[in-house]
């Protein structure tokens, strides 16, 4: 690398961390290397390039320039190793994966550990969110999502349909029996999402097309679906929740399923999908690990 170019790649990685401590862990460099590097990359300019501070770190205006055209730089340089990496079949370079909590913790990991086996060359880097980001400003080749895909813009691969199920914890059923039917929710102390699209009305669809639509009480309201999974597991009520959310507490017996011939009305096109950054070429490594996460899923889906 050219002398003029020392502390470049460290300064970019510490202004998208938004920390020294952050930034050197994706270099994989020391603290005090990168501080160092920084240091010599500002006396070398003329300029401070960041506002240091015990509390936090922040762009002057010089940096918030320098940051900008740098990014872009390392951005074509990676784009270049990648054309390269593609041209011999070899994925290579580093991957920006952003994603919710709730799947970065239970699917993503044990995923990424079987693809970083397969593909040595690929680094990842997880972005845990459940904000709608900015792929292209966030420089994020891959967006896990769930919802309803976007139609036109950035490029989409659906993964999987997501499919709600009735379930509550054994405890609860020993206190309060189990509901025969849809209309005995009504007596039912059941646990709502404050987002649900469903509102307090929930509609099934049983047995020769049978079709049931019961109000149900509201034992506790959340935004969070984990919370909402947690409290059933605690015995707090009965609640509908995706089968990729309830699947390991219904195979180790903390959540039982309710009315299997009955099924609930789906939200229309819920599914699990990757956006990709909006972009000419897919990147090679983005392309191998949605393969790899597509294959892992498998048909039918692991956690069903």
């Amino acid at each position: 690398m050219s002398a003029r170019l020392d502390g470049v790649p460290e300064f970019v990685a510490v202004a998208a961390a938004g920390s020294f401590t952050a930034g050197a862990g994706r270099l994989g460099l020391s603290k005090s290397v990168v501080s160092e590097r920084i240091r010599s990359l500002e006396t070398r300019l003329g300029v401070r390039l960041l506002h240091r501070s015990t509390r936090r770190l922040s762009l002057t205006e010089a940096g918030a320039v320098f940051y900008d055209r740098c990014g872009k730089f390392l951005d074509d340089a990676d784009a270049a190793v990648e054309a390269v990496q593609t041209l011999i079949g070899r994925p290579h370079g580093r991957l920006r994966i952003c994603c919710t909590s709730d799947f970065a913790e239970e699917h993503l990991v044990p995923i990424l550990a079987g693809f970083c086996h397969r593909h040595p060359g690929v680094t990842p880097d997880v972005i845990v969110t459940d904000d709608d980001v900015d792929l292209v400003g966030a420089r994020i080749d891959v967006a896990i999502r769930f919802g309803t895909p976007p139609a036109g813009g950035q490029p989409v691969q659906p993964l999987a349909a997501l499919r709600s199920i009735l379930c509550a914890a054994p405890s609860y059923l020993q206190k309060r029996g189990r509901p025969a039917q849809p209309k005995h929710l009504a007596t039912h102390d059941c646990l709502l999402l404050t987002s649900s699209s469903r509102g307090v009305d929930w509609r099934f669809q049983g047995p020769d097309n049978a079709q049931q639509s019961v109000t149900v009480a509201g034992r506790l309201w959340t935004d969070s679906r984990r919370v909402l999974r947690r409290t059933a597991i605690q015995g707090l009520g009965i609640a509908t929740m995706s089968t990729i959310l309830a699947g390991a507490a219904l195979r180790n017996g903390e959540l039982v399923r309710l009315l299997p011939d009955w099924r609930l009305e789906e939200e229309a096109d819920r599914q699990l999908y990757v956006v990709f950054s909006e972009q000419q070429l897919i990147p090679e490594k983005a392309r191998s690990f949605v393969e790899y996460l597509q294959t892992r899923i498998g048909a039918p889906h692991y956690w069903e």
